[in-house]
């Protein structure tokens, strides 16, 4: 999987789509894993966020 910036230049993220899945997993089971955006819910909707709002 890829991400691309400003002036379109491509980079990789995620080797896979399921090494991409398998690490969203991890950080919905164990928030710590998941870096500076942490998972959460929000009025019963999940969010992802740097984790200085309310989660």
């Amino acid at each position: 999987m890829w991400s691309w910036d400003e002036p379109a230049n491509r980079q990789i993220e995620f080797e896979s789509l399921a090494s991409y899945l398998e690490e969203m997993a991890d950080a919905l089971e164990a928030p710590s894993l998941a870096g500076p955006d942490k998972p959460g819910v929000v009025d019963g909707a999940l969010v992802w966020g740097a984790g200085d709002g309310p989660v």
